[in-house]
């Protein structure tokens, strides 16, 4: 098996261990990088390449492979999708959240050219992540943004929302930077809407997750990926827009206790958590599911395999001429 990341993504120096600085390699070759860390670690048999193999099984992110030219009936490829567009050539898929598995997800045309298997993996939290420092304990003071402003829903961006909560005796803080997501230190709550009063669809729970292993509040939009791993009220506080955002925020401002127990669950369900264990529980889908499905794939003669080729090779042709 083998992980594709083009030589132009591909930083001069990569990580070696969990602590290590992840943030220079960017989203996707990040994450394309990470499950093939992940898997070696586990002791699958994997390699990093540069080149776009022509045998075997590949795994890749969905930015890499939206150009990528029919592959040979000898190359099985798995598309790290997340919240990407489905990869044309692509057999088998890994999807952001379990919303994505559904058969409604997907367009007529995709439902009708062997879309192949879908696979959801459990998001990997921020690596190295430093958590809350106890010593701030009851404190509800600061409450931070981690993310690229550009998704951050617009109304928290204005200084208007900066100095309502300035009132309340908070402070606000944007990370914008990816070496800056990484350290929750010295907050006490975590924000982070896209799109006010919109629910997001195909986007993974990671920002819940990081919230529950740093010890802030989670005080989060509406999206599938966090609805998905709700089991108790004291999960996470959704909100939909900047006056629900407000509301929230007074209410867990003058409650401790409400905020005491809040970080309790989110110590509990952070346990299982670590980028160790998620590595782990890849490791157990691949072994057990994924590479077993590719392998069959491969196996199966040639004939078996053309209908594939053909109802992509269709709407690759459909997709020329609409662009052309």
């Amino acid at each position: 098996m083998k992980f594709f990341i083009p030589t132009k993504r591909l930083p001069k120096i990569l990580p070696s261990d969990w602590l290590q600085d992840w943030s220079q390699l960017g989203d996707s070759a990040g994450l394309t990088f990470l499950l093939y860390f992940s898997a070696s670690k586990m002791r699958i048999d994997c390699e990093l390449t540069n080149e776009m193999p022509t045998t075997g099984i590949v795994i890749s992110h969905a930015e890499f492979l939206q150009d990528i030219p029919r592959p040979g009936a000898d190359l099985y490829v798995i598309s790290l999708q997340l919240d990407w567009p489905r990869s044309l050539w692509a057999q088998a898929h890994l999807v952001a959240n379990r919303q994505e598995l559904k058969v409604g997800v997907l367009t007529v045309a995709e439902r009708f050219s062997f879309p192949g298997p879908r696979y959801f993996l459990t998001h990997m939290p921020q690596i190295g992540l430093k958590p809350r420092d106890p010593a701030r304990r009851a404190r509800f003071e600061r409450l931070g943004y981690f993310g690229l402003e550009k998704n951050l829903a617009p109304p928290f961006r204005e200084r208007a929302w900066a100095v309502a909560l300035q009132k309340l005796g908070l402070e606000w803080c944007v990370a914008t930077a990816p070496e800056q997501w990484s350290d929750y230190t010295n907050f006490d709550a975590v924000l982070a809407i896209r799109k006010e009063d919109h629910v997001y669809q195909r986007k993974p729970a990671q920002k819940l997750y990081n919230a529950w292993l740093g010890g802030l509040i989670p005080i989060l939009g509406p999206e599938i990926g966090f609805r998905e791993e709700r089991r108790s009220p004291l999960d996470f506080i959704e909100v939909g827009n900047a006056s629900e955002a407000l509301a929230a925020i007074k209410r867990l401002k003058n409650d401790p206790a409400l905020c005491d127990l809040i970080r309790q669950s989110g110590s509990e369900r952070g346990r299982i958590l670590t980028p160790e264990l998620v590595a782990a529980d890849w490791a157990m889908i691949f072994k057990e599911i994924i590479l077993p499905e590719a392998r069959r794939w491969l196996e199966m003669p040639l004939w078996k395999k053309q209908g594939f080729f053909l109802t992509r090779g269709l709407r690759a042709h459909m997709r020329t001429r609409k662009n052309g």
